[in-house]
């Protein structure tokens, strides 16, 4: 209980994100690993991760916005790409309502300097990417 009221801003944004998948959603539980999650189950085709990915330019199997993990079908049992997505509630949680704008300046930084992939060289992308020993891929 204490994890979802500290993450109560986020997981209010993470309700709209909820609705959008809502219709194409297969499974929805409450999974308890390393930390507490709700777990949705997209069809592959999910408007929400497709939005992902198009922003990101990046091949999206998971997303997660407060304690929900919205995750595509075909991997819905990878454990790297679940234990990536839990570290992104760790994140959270530490950061609070700070974390999507402190990892929107990281991405824009990034692209703005050209330093590197906004995405896959977000410090919070390296650390949940090293946790989960998955690499990130780019869109083909």
């Amino acid at each position: 209980m204490k994890q979802f009221i500290s993450l109560l801003p986020i997981n209010i944004f993470a309700f709209f994100e909820f609705l959008i998948a809502l219709p194409q959603a297969i499974k929805i539980s409450i999974e308890n690993d390393e930390v507490k999650y709700i777990k949705v189950v997209c069809k592959d085709n999910c408007l929400l991760l497709k939005i992902s990915s198009f922003l990101t330019k990046a091949s999206i199997a998971g997303l997660t916005a407060g304690s929900f993990v919205f995750i595509k079908e075909s991997f819905k049992d990878n454990q790297k790409i679940l234990k990536h997505e839990q570290v992104h509630i760790k994140q959270e949680i530490k950061w609070s309502i700070l974390f999507p704008f402190i990892y929107l300046y990281y991405y824009a930084k990034i692209k703005i300097t050209k330093s590197g992939d906004p995405y896959k060289d977000n410090p919070f992308e390296k650390e949940a990417y090293e946790y989960g020993k998955v690499a990130p891929t780019k869109k083909s």
